[in-house]
């Protein structure tokens, strides 16, 4: 009688033991310090298990210097944005990894606009369509390049879920999509070719230059959500072909002052109420939609 009580008690005093240990692990990773999620938080959300999973395959590059950056919200222009689900700043160049946390058959083509995911179900099955990861990674490399606006090598990685298979995925060599579970051996094939792209200050310096990106309020999040509405999402995703050509930094190259977070240009305002009535600040011109102003040095 006295195993029955204490077998439970001991399942459970291990299961905290083990949760505690995965905890303290995983509040030592840059997944954590970058987006502040907990273990919950990622079990809880398909999206960010399938991120996490594949950041968790690529941790081992941190020990050669590499950077992670997560969830970035890049400017595409006219107050919109695109979402990166995880970059990796490496000695060999910049990778750029688009997370498909998916489970089924999955069915599509390099030049296809939409691919499929097939599931079992009762009766038959259920078929899902997604737009072609292909074409959204492309778009990311675009703003990045536009926003870094140097020559640096940058690769486009599909990762899809370990628990899904590729049932008739046709893609050319020069586009990588694949497994979780072979992301890393793709990346150290890479690495040996590109192994000297970067030092590690110019690693550092676009790390400082894209980690402000990442760092958003939930209200821009949700902008960015909601910017879609209303619109086909792969015509967006086809921007890559004439991504404009912003200046990315602080100020447009007739020195108008540009909010980088949603592309569009701050204007020149004087607040006509509060505390602050009769002062000039920086709105963004975007107003409502974008509500991020910026202080003036009023003493000028």
């Amino acid at each position: 009688m006295e195993l029955l009580i204490l077998f439970p008690l001991l399942i459970l005093v291990v299961y905290c033991v083990v949760f505690a240990f995965m905890k303290q692990k995983h509040e030592k990773t840059s997944y954590y310090k970058n987006t502040g999620k907990s273990l919950y938080q990622i079990w809880r959300n398909t999206g960010d298990r399938g991120e996490y999973s594949v950041y968790f395959s690529l941790e081992v590059f941190e020990q050669y210097g590499a950077k992670f950056l997560f969830n970035c919200y890049l400017p595409l222009g006219n107050g919109k944005t695109t979402e990166i689900d995880l970059i990796m700043i490496d000695s060999s160049g910049i990778y750029v990894f688009e997370s498909k946390n998916y489970g089924g058959w999955i069915f599509g083509s390099e030049n296809q606009k939409y691919w499929t995911q097939t599931l079992p179900a009762r009766r038959g099955s259920q078929k899902h369509q997604f737009y072609n990861p292909i074409f959204q990674n492309k778009l990311h490399v675009s703003c990045l390049q536009n926003c870094l606006n140097q020559s640096i090598p940058i690769y486009s990685v599909v990762v899809f879920s370990d628990r899904c298979t590729f049932k008739d995925v046709k893609v050319s060599p020069e586009q990588c999509v694949v497994y979780c579970s072979e992301v890393a051996n793709v990346i150290y094939e890479w690495k040996k070719i590109g192994q000297n792209a970067l030092s590690e200050e110019q690693i550092k310096q676009l790390y400082d230059k894209l980690y402000p990106y990442t760092q958003n309020t939930e209200y821009i999040k949700q902008q960015h959500i909601d910017s879609f509405s209303g619109y086909n999402e792969y015509d967006f995703h086809n921007v890559d072909y004439n991504v404009q050509k912003t200046n990315m930094g602080n100020e447009s190259k007739n020195g108008m002052k540009l909010y980088p977070l949603c592309g569009a240009f701050l204007t020149l305002r004087i607040a006509k109420q509060g505390q602050s009535k009769g002062t000039s600040f920086y709105g963004c011109s975007a107003f409502p939609n974008c509500r991020y102003t910026e202080k003036l040095d009023n003493k000028k």
